[in-house]
């Protein structure tokens, strides 16, 4: 969903234009809905004058502050404007529809009109069957009791309409049954991590890195922000992970630092702002976390097969959420990078286990295929200009090449081969281009020697991407749906105009070509699932494969960013569901 946001520009007031009115300034209110306003003055008066999208209001030549009469135009046009809104369809199951709305309004009244005035978020929650039986936040009845202009904000004011919406008309109140225990899988680099340092080893000009933090964990991801080049350069060194080919184990790459996933498992608290999201998002549907909403984190640097406590404490939580709902099955809900982990899991529990216990696997914008962007970033980085359009950043490739050189996942993401080239890479497709040499997915080990990569990553390469549980793609052995994006140009091919000669940083490509895919996963990735389970492979469950055009990655799994996609999801959730009742 967007961020909602607004601020209310108050004119500087110290020559008049022509005309007699201010010049006019534009208001963002979000959504792309944005206000312009302005003040004119007549007979030593101002009135004040708003227009969006079509529609305009203006105040009576009365006031004699400009900015008050600004305030009131826009506030009084804010009250009415469509675009100052916005909502989606929350499906309940076979026609049982809520419609969820929430407004960004001016937290004021007449009698306290004055500039600035807070900006706050009211909400109406609507019974589609009946839309007689609506429910509505505070905001509505009184428009200073309106929640923050924010995530939070949102979340608070549609539980406050859904809950006034079951009080007023308690027959509404999930008309269609209970919803089954959901489990939701972040995506790549969703989950928080947190360090602790023991004495730790000290960093090559970096002296200034601290070395013990006393027994305390603290946050390693998300990085905070605003941090100088220093704390940057220290927070790498201890986020970065080490390959022991011998044991074949994955550890820190700095001695005495220990890293760990954030929260507990089960909650929402270690996952990277989710909590009030899948709240706002899936309480008016009936689900709540703690009862029958959890979250399955995992540390995304390392590839799931390494992370033998993942599948220890999902299986648990799943046999938890069980229990906890009436012996009820359970939907495993993953977007972008937890549908690998979650596929990892069904991999390694028995058929009598997956029968008893899932519902419902549902794989949003999986990467069953892999992304060449993942072979990029570790050559030489990527940047956070748009590809082939922009001059690449060359501070962003140098901070994204030195995560992706020691995070282990990545190479779980590369592009996989195989002969067919609707739903792999073949040994003769290119995907870096050099001058003196072009580089397939065959060409692995003489891309790593050339882009300077040391053959000790070559021997973890080798393990990572060897893995079965991609490799292979067994079918998950569950009711599968899954989800994708197609016809957005995501990078596919780069082109870079230096030899790779073992340069110590090799720098973004000068070009990247475009495929069809949605943003991120080229669409022969999200295909090769499709490919692979067959009927013979799915063992009497049911594979869903729905793919939308023009849907960017992971956007299903929220309904502002894709309704019709989050809206099926929904309703295929409650019509499996409807099967085991």
């Amino acid at each position: 969903m967007f961020l909602l946001s607004l601020l209310l520009f108050v004119c500087n007031v110290q020559s008049m234009p022509v005309n007699n009115c201010l010049p006019p300034s534009t208001i963002p209110l979000g959504n792309n809905c944005n206000v312009t306003a302005t003040a004119c003055k007549l007979d030593n008066l101002y009135y004040g004058f708003a227009t969006s999208d079509g529609m305009n209001y203006s105040t009576n030549a009365n006031i004699t502050d400009p900015n008050l009469a600004i305030s009131i135009a826009v506030v009084r046009l804010v009250d009415v404007l469509p675009c100052a809104c916005a909502g989606f369809l929350a499906p309940e199951g076979a026609s049982c529809y809520l419609e969820l709305e929430y407004c960004t309004y001016f937290e004021t009244d007449d009698a306290l009109l004055k500039p600035n005035v807070p900006v706050a978020i009211r909400s109406k929650v609507t019974d589609l069957n009946n839309s007689a039986y609506v429910g509505f936040s505070p905001g509505f009845y009184n428009k200073t009791q309106g929640a923050p202009a924010t995530s939070d904000g949102v979340f608070k004011s549609f539980r406050e309409a859904t809950d006034d919406l079951k009080t007023k008309f308690p027959q509404t109140v999930r008309p269609c049954g209970t919803s089954p225990p959901m489990i939701i899988v972040p995506g790549f680099s969703g989950t928080l991590l947190e360090y602790k340092l023991d004495d730790a080893a000290p960093i090559p000009l970096e002296p200034f890195c601290e070395r013990n933090t006393n027994g305390q964990w603290k946050t390693l991801y998300p990085f905070p922000p605003n941090l100088t080049v220093a704390e940057t350069g220290c927070l790498l060194q201890n986020f970065k992970v080490g390959f022991d080919n011998t044991t074949q184990t994955f550890n820190s790459l700095r001695k005495g630092c220990s890293t760990r996933t954030g929260g507990t498992f089960g909650s929402f608290d270690g996952v990277a702002g989710l909590g009030p999201f899948a709240m706002e998002i899936f309480y008016p549907m009936g689900w709540n976390i703690g009862e029958n909403l959890f979250a399955a984190p995992y540390d995304w640097r390392i590839p799931p097969f390494a992370q033998p406590t993942f599948f220890e404490d999902f299986q648990n939580l799943v046999e938890k959420a069980y229990t906890m709902n009436g012996n009820t099955k359970v939907v495993i809900n993953a977007a972008s990078g937890g549908p690998q982990y979650a596929l990892a899991f069904l991999h390694r529990m028995t058929q009598e286990w997956k029968d008893k216990y899932i519902m419902l696997f549902s794989a949003i914008s999986p990467v069953w295929g892999g992304v060449t962007a993942a072979m990029a970033a570790m050559v030489g980085g990527l940047s956070s200009t748009t590809p082939g359009i922009g001059p690449p950043q060359i501070a962003d490739a140098i901070f994204v090449h030195a995560i992706t050189k020691n995070n282990p996942a990545a190479i779980w993401y590369y592009p996989r081969m195989g002969t067919n080239s609707s739903n792999s890479w073949t040994a003769e497709e290119t995907i870096i281009y050099t001058p003196n040499m072009n580089y397939t997915v065959a060409d692995i080990q003489e891309l790593f020697k050339n882009a300077g990569i040391e053959e000790s990553q070559y021997n973890e390469y080798e393990y990572v991407y060897n893995d079965k549980d991609l490799k292979e793609l067994a079918a998950p052995g569950v009711d599968t749906y899954v989800t994708y994006g197609f016809d957005v140009d995501t990078p596919y091919q780069y082109v870079y105009n230096k030899i790779f000669n073992k340069q110590k940083f090799i720098g973004p490509p000068e070009k990247t070509i475009m495929t069809s895919g949605d943003g991120l996963v080229p669409l022969k990735s999200s295909l090769r699932g499709l490919a692979l389970w067959n009927s013979s492979a799915m063992n009497g469950h049911t594979l869903t494969y729905k793919g939308y055009s023009g849907q960017i990655h992971a956007d299903c799994f929220s309904p502002f960013n894709s309704t019709e996609c989050f809206a099926d999801l929904m309703q295929h959730i409650r019509f499996t569901h409807q099967k085991y009742l």
